[in-house]
């Protein structure tokens, strides 16, 4: 693109260099340079600025389709993503096989509260560099790490792109760049790797590097949509994930069967999960406290102590009979056997807030026991 070019293509969409540099993340003199002359407009700004000039003007779109959805021209200036776009499924196969290929420019980030172990999400931004068409995706994930969710962010990314086309993907991630390219070799998370190359079969990608936090504006966006995913939800599970908090828990409970006292004395068997689980407020501290603990394959008497709801949150005031039908008659039952009226009443909010049911009784003992001792030193 010429700076010609972008002066005419800016005039005709009706927007001024400030939309421009916000957009591109960078200041309005440098886009007067670009128009100019002065300064050379990269393959990277361009890739950026001819979608979103040319979404804002429809009738000189190219490629024009019978019945294609025409980008509006009325949308906020200052956005690079469609919100309408979010959320939806990417392509199945037959979906791909169908769409027309094209060039396509896409931004993909993933990462997790705490890794490893901690709740994920990942950040997408898919543009269709011929029609200007833009989508976004955020989804959240249970225990993983950080590079799981780079590699699941590019693997959605590229599902969502039609068979046929030409793609540069572009990441923060030097473990996903550089691993795709070839330079790094493949030791860990081979399932996903398999995937990638799966989806990528009848596709020209360039995969790129972009340094993270550093004023991209996609890059910040898929940033932000990563957060949210982190932050939402119902969440998927990452399937291939080694490290799941469920797996491997009858091992880690070995350490129950060894004679204790007090609330660790009592052995709370396998038992269950209840399939329905509402959700309500959180506070923050809490929701990440319970991420943490909950990645711990095995937990100490101080990682129940330290478990603290942070104050008032929305399961503070929940009645009993909206906490028994969230569970069912039989895992009240079994809660009950471990714990009196009180007892139970705190299990199940602790259960409704992310513990599973075995640690919300174990929660339960653990407050129980220290409540007692107080009363004891405080009698003598």
């Amino acid at each position: 693109m010429l700076g010609k070019e972008l002066k005419l293509l800016r005039n005709i969409a009706q927007c001024c260099q400030h939309d421009l540099a916000k957009l591109l993340g960078c200041s309005v003199s440098t886009i007067s340079n670009m128009e100019r002359g002065i300064r050379k407009i990269s393959k990277r700004e361009e890739a950026i600025l001819r979608p979103y000039l040319n979404a804002r003007i429809p009738q000189i779109l190219p490629h024009d389709k019978p019945g294609q959805k025409t980008p509006d021209p009325t949308r906020n200036t200052s956005s690079v993503a469609a919100p309408e776009a979010a959320g939806k499924d990417p392509m199945s196969e037959q979906e791909q096989e169908s769409e027309e290929p094209g060039n396509y420019l896409a931004y993909t980030d993933g990462g997790c509260a705490f890794n490893p172990g901690g709740c994920g999400g990942i950040g997408i931004v898919v543009i269709n560099q011929d029609t200007g068409e833009f989508k976004e995706l955020s989804k959240g994930y249970e225990a993983t790490t950080n590079n799981r969710m780079e590699m699941r962010a590019a693997l959605e990314a590229l599902a969502m792109i039609p068979r046929g086309s030409n793609i540069v993907l572009y990441s923060d991630s030097q473990y996903l760049i550089n691993t795709m390219n070839g330079s790094w070799k493949r030791k860990k998370n081979l399932d996903l790797w398999k995937q990638l190359d799966a989806i990528a079969k009848g596709k020209k990608i360039q995969y790129k590097w972009v340094r993270g936090h550093n004023g991209d504006p996609l890059n910040e966006r898929c940033d932000e949509l990563a957060t949210q995913g982190i932050h939402t939800w119902p969440k998927e599970i990452d399937e291939g994930y080694e490290d799941l908090p469920n797996q491997g828990q009858k091992k880690s409970r070995k350490w129950e069967q060894e004679e204790k006292s007090g609330a660790f004395g009592v052995l709370i068997g396998d038992l269950p999960e209840p399939e329905t689980r509402y959700k309500y407020h959180l506070n923050p501290s809490c929701e990440m406290a319970i991420q943490i603990f909950n990645a711990k394959k095995q937990k100490s008497f101080k990682d129940y102590m330290n478990l603290k709801t942070g104050g008032m949150d929305g399961w503070s005031k929940i009645e009993m009979y909206k906490l028994r039908e969230m569970v069912g008659e039989e895992a009240y039952q079994t809660a009950h056997s471990y714990l009196d009226w009180k007892g139970v009443l705190s299990c199940l909010k602790w259960y409704g807030r992310g513990l599973s049911f075995h640690d919300s009784i174990r929660k339960v003992l653990v407050d129980q026991e220290i409540q007692a001792n107080c009363l004891n030193k405080n009698k003598a």
